[in-house]
């Protein structure tokens, strides 16, 4: 597996198509900090700068687009998916590959261009000790609420380009899938009005990606509790993906022979629920974490001033440290 995806990240680093979106991308944020400097760091400050890259996240939903039409480069088109199989790769491998690449390769885009914006903006913009920390706080609960959706997002553009022998079509059908049932359920709820099942159905909507991204890009102050759902969301949208590209692929689900394509699609959305409840649990123990560290280093968020304003301690317990 190591070697299959040494290979198509060699294949990536001799195509041009990979370094020009980066180039492209990287020249867009350029213009962006020019703008702002345009208008004075003065009046954007690295919390503005920071802030506004929160509408940006919704790109990371198109951005798997690109990465599977690097990694996929129309091979049923140009036939070379055949000749991997002719040289002995199983389908299923061929498919985890191609996913780990696309996964690997967005994920490097996304450091890239995260780390050159956040630098320009440490660089360039006016600072603001207590808003910078804000902005950071803000941003990163932002970023590990996104990341799983856009993963989720990732899996389901795998699966619909080996679901179908055009990357056209199977761009289509992603984007398809991720906004046509978005769409199915709003209709649907607004149909059913105040009843049981139009709340139900406006409640599952409210859980899919894009939905949950655009509570992340309102984000005025870190939210935790989002995180975990984003994780929820994000991973059984990836179980779901998964497993049936891998059925679509291999004819297996976790290994795993369905006697038809409703026993596929149940064992599907079985793993796709368990997923969920691995990934509201990864989101929790995410945010437990950064709660554990920030306590650890700026304690209970309690202000000197109020500590000057405190009766005096009775003991020796009652003392800060």
């Amino acid at each position: 597996m190591r070697n299959y995806v040494k290979a198509e990240f060699y294949k990536l680093s001799r195509r041009k198509y990979p370094w020009v979106v980066l180039g492209e991308a990287l020249f867009l944020e350029s213009l962006l900090m020019l703008g702002f400097l345009l208008i004075g760091s003065s009046r954007i400050v690295f919390y503005d700068g920071m802030t506004n890259l929160l509408p940006l996240l919704a790109l990371g939903l198109l951005a798997p687009l690109l990465t599977c039409d690097m990694v996929f480069a129309d091979q049923y088109k140009n036939g070379t998916l055949k000749n991997e199989v002719s040289y002995g790769l199983n389908r299923g491998k061929i498919y985890w590959g191609k996913l780990l690449a696309q996964t690997a390769l967005s994920l490097l885009l996304c450091v890239v261009m995260m780390g050159y914006y956040v630098g320009m903006c440490f660089l360039l913009l006016g600072h603001d000790p207590m808003e910078d920390v804000l902005a950071l706080q803000i941003v990163g609960c932002a970023l590990a609420s996104a990341l799983p959706l856009w993963l989720g997002v990732q899996a389901l553009c795998c699966a619909m380009f080996f679901f179908c022998r055009s990357d056209v079509l199977g761009a289509f059908g992603a984007m398809a899938v991720l906004w046509g049932l978005s769409v199915a359920l709003f209709i649907a709820g607004g149909m059913a009005g105040d009843t049981g099942a139009g709340a139900m159905l406006r409640a599952i909507q409210t859980y899919l990606p894009n939905n949950v991204l655009a509570d992340v890009m309102n984000l005025s102050a870190p939210d935790w509790s989002l995180c975990a759902k984003a994780w929820l969301v994000g991973a059984a949208w990836w179980a779901v993906s998964f497993f049936q590209g891998e059925y679509a692929a291999w004819g297996t689900v976790l290994g795993l022979v369905p006697d038809s394509q409703e026993q596929a699609l149940f064992f599907t959305l079985s793993l796709g629920a368990a997923a969920a409840l691995l990934g509201v649990t990864a989101g929790s123990l995410v945010s437990l974490l950064y709660l554990a560290l920030r306590f650890r280093l700026h304690g209970d968020g309690t202000v000197p001033r109020l500590y000057r304003q405190s009766p005096p301690a009775r003991g020796k317990g009652e003392t800060r440290r």
